[in-house]
């Protein structure tokens, strides 16, 4: 029997603000009122209350990257086993993605002024299980 594994560990990517609201004047980004703080839930990713729309005229002060999105673990595992049969072989495949069933969220909300600003919008796969049997002759 053979083994196969693969780990994933990343930390979340850079994130900039955006707007989304009806009047944005010149700004592409809203203003920061202070620092950026994780608060790491799904409904809030990171502090939406550090945010407000810029006066008219002008731009955003908040920076790109400020927000730091979701850190991703994921680990794989294979098990396979190869059965000779007289001019044939048969190999019987067991695959698992993200055996550990960790939650890793894909997408997060940064559009100031959306209903779901600073919410986790998606997530990555769950457990997968794959099993397969192959023949090659």
């Amino acid at each position: 029997m053979l083994a196969a594994g693969l780990t994933i560990l990343e930390s979340g990517f850079a994130l900039t603000p955006g707007m989304s609201t009806s009047v944005n004047g010149e700004a592409t980004r809203p203003d920061a009122l202070g620092h950026e703080n994780k608060v790491g839930k799904v409904s809030e990713w990171f502090n939406t209350s550090n945010y407000t729309q810029p006066p008219y005229g002008f731009y955003g002060t908040a920076s790109n990257g400020s927000i730091r999105g979701p850190a991703e673990f994921t680990g794989n595992t294979a098990l396979y086993k190869t059965f000779p049969i007289e001019k044939a072989d048969l190999q019987f495949r067991a695959e698992a993605f993200n055996i550990a069933n960790h939650p890793s969220y894909a997408a997060v909300s940064t559009n100031y002024g959306a209903g779901n600003f600073g919410a986790v919008t998606s997530a990555l796969d769950p457990r997968i299980l794959e099993f397969a049997l192959r023949v090659t002759f």
